[in-house]
């Protein structure tokens, strides 16, 4: 009877097999399912973070736009402004006048009216029944040359534009001379 299984026997030893089946299933399920929690939480921060990142990188979108409109209208009003400034140079250039021959030491300590003087007496009394008006004038400084008698040119601002055209005019058609040759040039660099 010890060789012969009973029923009874393959029954427990089935149900034995069973447990035992059930129990490494249920071990090997445990760290199947724990492993795919972790999974699952960290799907989770992941998409919390990319959510984080999304919001992020739509606000820098905005502050970028932004930005761009603010250097487009800087840019439009730096324009406008360079121009101005341009405009507003050539303006305040534009009654100038450059004497270049006239002796040194020749205007004596009043040079704007030295000028005033010089003006009329070397284009003519005739064409200027009064000297036109000067608002500054001074000479450019040069080096000295020992034992030379030198010129510097005189930078002149007149009052009335009409008064340069008319001297510039006027020296065009004649040869100008006040001890020596005399010219008068438009060219002035950065004289205010």
């Amino acid at each position: 009877m010890d060789d012969q299984i009973t029923l009874q026997t393959l029954w427990e030893a089935i149900q034995q097999i069973k447990t035992d089946m059930l129990t490494h299933f249920d071990a090997k399920s445990d760290s199947i399912h724990s492993s795919l929690s972790s999974i699952s939480i960290s799907l989770s921060t992941l998409g919390d973070q990319v959510n984080l990142l999304e919001q992020r990188v739509s606000a820098n979108e905005d502050n970028v736009q932004a930005c761009v409109t603010r250097v487009q209208t800087l840019d439009k009003e730096n324009s406008y402004l360079i121009d101005k400034v341009d405009e507003l140079e050539n303006r305040s250039r534009r009654n100038n006048l450059r004497f270049v021959g006239v002796k040194e030491s020749s205007e004596g300590n009043d040079i704007a009216g030295f000028m005033s003087r010089l003006i009329p007496l070397i284009l003519g009394q005739d064409n200027f029944s009064t000297p036109p008006i000067i608002e500054w004038a001074y000479c450019s400084p040069t080096e000295r040359q020992s034992g030379r008698a030198s010129s510097r040119p005189v930078m002149v601002k007149l009052l009335n534009f009409q008064d340069k055209l008319k001297i510039l005019r006027i020296a065009r058609e004649k040869k100008l001379e006040y001890n020596g040759r005399v010219y008068i040039s438009t060219r002035i660099s950065a004289l205010i």
